[in-house]
């Protein structure tokens, strides 16, 4: 069960809150998903070859994601960085904003490109063939400068406001015409319908 949709509060491009959606429900093709999904596929990782390809796995426990983590290093103590599920690790890091030293970056906002570019290095990997060792760093700290100057107007968007949308019966002795239509291009088919309902709903 995922706890309200935090996840699209993370400070990041849209894309990867939609990953980290993903991730949150189990839902991106790293093999052990796609062997239970009840694909023929080994759920060994295939770039450390030591343990299945969790989704943990592939973004904080293999070796390549592990030497990632260990050059900035997380403001988190190790014994939580390292031992908490999946969906508790998202959270915590998302709201983890304490600045780094170098770079002077949010964690909360280095985070979330740093699981990115080990997704995208693992599927480099896999279908380009793109070699051995990663160094991700200097990759990740250009993607969040990148957002950090450019991007950082998002959080001052104003808030969306929901407005739940649903059909009311007309007040008593009044009729409502219901309409829509629709034309292929400027001039070209079109058609429309309607239909007048009573204060009865017939």
């Amino acid at each position: 069960m995922i706890d309200g949709e935090w996840f699209w509060k993370v400070a990041t491009i849209p894309k990867i809150q939609c990953f980290i959606w993903q991730c949150l429900h189990r839902s991106i093709p790293v093999r052990e998903v796609l062997h239970f999904r009840g694909m023929e596929v080994p759920q060994i990782c295939p770039i450390c070859n030591e343990k299945p390809e969790s989704i943990l796995h592939c973004l904080r426990d293999c070796r390549e994601a592990q030497a990632l983590w260990k050059a900035f290093p997380p403001p988190l103590a190790a014994s939580t960085f390292l031992g908490t599920s999946l969906v508790d690790w998202l959270k915590l890091n998302y709201r983890t904003n304490k600045l780094l030293p170098s770079p002077s970056f949010s964690w909360g906002i280095i985070f979330p490109f740093g699981i990115w570019t080990l997704w995208l290095r693992r599927n480099n990997f896999l279908f380009r063939n793109a070699g051995l060792p990663w160094n991700l760093k200097a990759e990740v700290i250009s993607k969040a400068s990148e957002f950090t100057y450019l991007g950082t107007n998002m959080k001052f968007a104003r808030p969306q406001i929901k407005i739940q949308v649903r059909w009311f019966c007309p007040p008593m002795n009044w009729h409502k015409l219901n309409s829509d239509g629709s034309s292929l291009g400027n001039l070209g088919l079109a058609g429309g319908g309607g239909l007048i309902i009573n204060d009865k709903e017939e």
